[in-house]
């Protein structure tokens, strides 16, 4: 949270504007695209990765029995 702080306070830095109510939607779009662009981690899984997870986390009651 910090960091999105950080991020808010160099925007509204550059443009007072952001501090109006009314651009409240457009201060936090472009908070959470630089957020997007510079912090956050995005991890995407194969089919593979996928029924890896889902086996894992399966109780071992719910599996199917031979």
């Amino acid at each position: 949270m910090l960091t999105k702080a950080k991020i808010a306070k160099s925007l509204v830095e550059t443009d007072a504007s952001l501090l109006q109510p009314e651009s409240r939607d457009r201060l936090l779009a472009e908070m959470d695209t630089i957020y997007d662009r510079d912090h956050a981690v995005i991890i995407t899984l194969g089919p593979e990765d996928i029924a890896l997870a889902k086996m894992l986390v399966t109780h071992e009651d719910d599996l199917p029995q031979a």
